[in-house]
């Protein structure tokens, strides 16, 4: 664990136990963002509106993920992109807003820059007994960019 982390930590209501075994394997979903957000908003206020025609006319799975879920080839970028970090894709989604992928620790860790912690958390209310252990991904610099 790095030296100067765990402040940072502990603000969060987290007490870190140590760093994860680089081998160990995680499994993650990456969440990729909706298209035509706008069209999207609008959309929803038209199905909502008592007096719009289209009140009630939902779209289809596949409607949805045609207009508004990431296309074909941004979806297939990211798991390209994934693969290249080291991680394996495990699963996809009709919507294409999901990408099931899995690596080790030391994959995740460089790929995201991050430092996988085991931590517990600390409960905030009182008289509270129970803790649960979790793992937090803490990142490191600015953020991360795919390009």
């Amino acid at each position: 664990m790095e030296r100067g982390r765990a402040p940072a930590v502990a603000a969060m209501g987290l007490t870190p136990i140590g760093s994860l075994p680089a081998t160990q394997r995680l499994d993650l979903v990456i969440v990729l963002p909706l298209r035509n957000r706008e069209a999207l908003t609008n959309l929803l206020e038209d199905l909502c509106d008592l007096g719009s025609p289209h009140r009630g006319h939902y779209l289809t799975p596949q409607e949805f993920a045609l207009r508004f879920g990431p296309t074909e080839q941004d979806y297939d970028a990211v798991s390209t992109f994934a693969q290249g970090l080291g991680l394996a894709a495990t699963g996809t989604h009709p919507s294409r807003t999901l990408l099931d992928v899995s690596g080790s620790v030391a994959d995740i860790e460089q790929a995201f820059n991050v430092n996988m912690l085991h931590a517990r958390h600390t409960p905030r209310l009182t008289g509270a007994t129970n803790w649960s252990c979790f793992w937090c991904l803490w990142w490191q610099g600015a953020g991360w960019n795919a390009g």
